[in-house]
């Protein structure tokens, strides 16, 4: 039964096992969605519980429409969105300087942390139908044939829509920095999207979503505070001692897991838990006498644990088997798990290790560096912390592959915090990449405090590429605390990024550090930025100033949104600032459009209100455009032209010929030219896509006859740079008197990759005019590279003037043997002769 069926069983019988299906099925994509955004598996879990009593709400009032995978996703984003808000609202209060979360440029492999943040943004600059198949695909690990299915589409029509909504999220991360190809971001997706759901948040959620009674979202509430109404079984750390937080978070090789509590004897005064709770503790204690110390051994017992079929358990229960593991017999352990090269249970137990005896595991690490330098790096930060005089031994051991790896740089700059001439003098006393991150970690918390003082230091290094990471930092840390002042010393800024030259990591173009200053000088003093801008036209580009600005204007926003759109409005760099707008309502505040849109219909009019209400109408339009469409129709039924500018259809509602056809409503209010251009521009988009070709041509025989050209030749030349078979099959479907330009853009485009192929192509044509322009554009492609093959196939044209131009192009490439090639020739003497006459009229027979 699909979606809507059940949620109408549910609304119309009360059917709590339709209801619970549907929880089933979306669990992991709600739960996801929230996770990814706040990094918390209690409040990932309250989000859940939330959009699903808010779905059990409105089961009665929903119109099936669409997808209901798409709508839960929706609103998850929406929930997460409005505790990201409350969260950034808080840390900007508290906060006293900028943090060390500067991204770093991404390799060629996709690292599935850097990724997960923005993923959702991403995905909500997709179609509608687009996403829902990424969602069905990627997300619930749906089939095609489930994705046809809810899509209303063939199979090959779905594989197609899933290949084209990947390219545009493939685009949207490179402009980000994040390189991948479909192929690595399809990898990705398939092994991380669907996130694993621990099986009490399922239950939690439907207990929650049947009652009615979600728990209130907050950032301090965890789970515990619904254990009172449902039983299920949960590890949390009330049974006994605290729970060791052990392979907790969002790593690139693993999904988020579940801490189990490290057992130590119950004291009697204890309140034992729910009985569903002691079974999942007495299944653990069952295990352990049986494979543990008592019945085998630690790895007989970790291996026993890995074989269990419940996911949930296996994860919580190998959680604890490390802690227990690493605290009685931390060697034992890394041995076992150095065998099977686990790197992230070496870090676990050599955290552990560092808690409970820190001169041995420290010893350890300093003695077998070497193999186990992914999870020094790892806990690099952690021991700034509590053992900073260790770094410098330790750091030269960090031999990440990322061409800028930022956890030496961090470790350094956290404790130099606290031991500035400590840190300054072990940083000194290292080499190579480690020195450079060292001595840049220090730079960039001196300059926190001193940024002269700083300067002075770093201006003395002798090494040249000491100096310059050392000067990217040191004005990340100056701008910190003096936004101005950093932004001042700008043309200090080496380029951002590190490259091997030679063997050896130097400083190159990348990140640019001038946008990381940027950055943080925003984040700082937003307004004290704004107006050094203003003095400084031409510092950045104008793309640079809104998406590094973006961030600082966000947290304003969601701490006092209507002080935000009034500085908008008023303040000098409104343009900079709108930019800025733009930005917060198509990623971190998407869901605060509506609201925006409110506010503006409340301000006098004005230039800079207009200009207003067209960013978030732009905003509303990528985000639901099928409110932004009645919402227009209205606007133009008032008499407000103003209001909406029709021209951002066709960079958003109109992306393709189907959103063309949801957005027909409107056009029918738009002048004809601007339907004509919206309409070109969604056929073009279409085919480069990929389109069913009946509607491609149906929709192409709306335009007039100039502009239906237009668009045949300007579409196939997309399409056949990268779909040739598909550009001809389009080709075919459109007027046959534009066939032969078709065909030539195809066999020109064609022939620029791969003239073999083409040639092939046109071997199977019969004679016509789509053939002879096809084979001219050839020739003209290949007469440079191959004139013997291009001479060959200028005889096979029949259109005289087209042989003519075809031979003429090959011949001035032959040059001076032009002559003997015509003499030796079967052509007919007459066109030898004109050829010949035409050849020695050229004032140049040299190529």
């Amino acid at each position: 039964m699909d979606d809507w069926k059940l949620l109408a069983a549910y609304a119309e019988h009360g059917d709590d096992e339709a209801f619970a299906s549907l929880v089933s099925r979306h669990i992991g994509l709600v739960y996801g969605a929230a996770y990814r955004k706040l990094e918390n598996a209690a409040t990932a879990e309250e989000v859940a519980q939330s959009v699903f009593v808010l779905l059990a709400k409105k089961a009665g009032s929903l119109k099936p429409s669409g997808s209901l995978a798409g709508w839960l996703y929706t609103a998850a984003c929406h929930q997460a969105i409005d505790l990201y808000r409350k969260e950034s609202a808080r840390r900007r209060r508290e906060r006293t300087h900028v943090m060390d979360e500067e991204p770093t440029p991404q390799e060629l492999e996709i690292h599935w942390p850097d990724i997960a943040p923005i993923l959702d943004d991403a995905m909500q600059t997709l179609a509608e139908q687009d996403r829902t198949a990424v969602l069905l695909r990627y997300f619930e690990e749906r089939s095609l044939r489930d994705i046809s299915e809810a899509i209303g589409m063939s199979e090959e029509a779905a594989r197609k829509r899933v290949a084209r909504a990947l390219e545009r999220l493939r685009l949207w991360f490179n402009k980000r920095g994040i390189e991948c190809t479909n192929g690595t971001l399809g990898v990705a997706l398939g092994a991380y999207a669907a996130i694993s759901v621990p099986p009490h948040v399922k239950e939690s959620t439907l207990h929650a979503a049947l009652t009615q009674t979600a728990t209130p979202i907050s950032t301090t509430t965890t789970v515990t505070t619904t254990m009172a109404s449902i039983k299920l079984p949960i590890t949390i750390g009330l049974l006994a001692g605290a729970a060791v937080p052990l392979s907790l978070g969002h790593r690139p090789d693993s999904k988020p897991e579940i801490a189990l509590p490290k057992l130590v004897p119950i004291k009697a005064d204890v309140s034992l838990p729910a009985p569903e709770l002691n079974g999942l503790i007495a299944e653990w204690m069952a295990l352990r006498e049986a494979h543990g110390p008592n019945g085998g051994s630690m790895s007989d017992f970790y291996e026993a644990v890995q074989k269990l079929k419940d996911d949930f358990k296996r994860r919580a229960f190998r959680t604890a088997v490390v802690a227990d593991w690493a605290a009685s017999a931390p060697t034992e352990a890394l041995a076992y798990f150095s065998k099977k090269n686990d790197r992230i249970r070496i870090t676990d137990v050599l955290r552990v290790w560092l808690e409970n005896d820190p001169s041995a595991a420290l010893s350890a690490m300093r003695l077998d560096g070497d193999q186990w330098s992914e999870p020094i790096a790892d806990l690099l930060t952690e021991i700034a912390d509590t053992h900073p005089q260790a770094l410098a031994d330790l750091a030269p051991y960090v031999r990440s592959k990322a061409i800028l790896d930022q956890r030496v740089l961090k470790a350094f700059a956290k404790a130099a915090r606290r031991d500035l001439s400590g840190m300054r003098e072990a940083a000194e006393t290292l080499s190579g990449k480690a020195r450079q991150e060292a001595l840049a970690g220090v730079a960039k918390a001196w300059a926190e405090t001193d940024g002269e003082a700083a300067l002075t230091w770093v201006n003395q290094f002798e090494s040249s590429a000491d100096r310059s990471r050392a000067l990217q930092e040191l004005l990340i840390g100056w701008a910190a605390r003096d936004p101005v002042g950093a932004l001042d010393r700008l043309d200090l800024a080496p380029p951002g990024g590190l490259a091997k030259v030679d063997g050896q990591a130097q400083v190159v173009g990348g990140l640019e550090t001038s946008d990381r200053v940027l950055k943080v000088a925003a984040a700082t003093n937003l307004e004290a930025t704004l107006d050094w801008l203003l003095k400084n036209p031409g510092k950045y580009e104008r793309s640079h100033v809104f998406s590094n600005i973006g961030g600082a204007l966000a947290e304003r926003f969601f701490e006092d949104m209507p002080e935000t759109l009034a500085m908008i409005r008023d303040h000098d760099a409104t343009d900079i600032l709108r930019e800025g707008l733009s930005y917060i309502l198509s990623n971190p505040g998407k869901g605060y459009v509506n609201e925006v849109w409110e506010w503006a219909g409340h301000q006098p009019p004005s230039r800079q209100v207009t200009a207003i209400k067209k960013t978030v109408y732009a905003s509303l339009v990528a985000q639901e455009p099928d409110r932004a469409l009645e919402l227009a129709q209205s606007l133009i039924q008032q008499g407000d032209p103003e209001a909406i500018h029709f021209g951002i259809f066709r960079h958003q509602i109109v992306q393709d010929l189907e959103s063309y056809e949801q957005a027909a409503p409107v056009m029918a209010h738009a002048p004809e030219a601007l339907r004509h251009e919206l309409l070109q521009f969604a056929l073009m988009r279409s085919s480069e896509m990929g389109v069913d070709s009946e509607k491609w041509t149906h929709w192409l025989g709306q335009l007039p006859a100039e502009a239906r050209k237009e668009v045949v030749i300007d579409s196939l030349k997309n399409l056949a740079s990268h779909d040739p078979m598909m550009a001809i099959e389009n080709a075919t479907a459109v007027a046959e008197a534009d066939r032969p330009d078709a065909f030539r853009e195809i066999s020109k485009r064609w022939a620029e990759s791969d003239s073999y192929t083409a040639s092939q192509w046109l071997a199977t044509l019969e004679p016509s005019a789509e053939r002879d322009s096809a084979t001219l554009a050839l020739v003209q492609t290949i007469a440079r590279s191959e004139p013997d093959s291009a001479w060959h196939w200028s005889q096979t044209i029949a259109t005289p003037k087209q042989r003519q131009q075809a031979m003429r192009t090959v011949l001035r490439q032959f040059g001076d043997a032009a002559p003997d090639i015509l003499a030796t020739s079967t052509l007919d003497p007459r066109e030898v002769s004109e050829l010949q006459q035409w050849y020695d009229a050229q004032p140049d027979h040299s190529n």
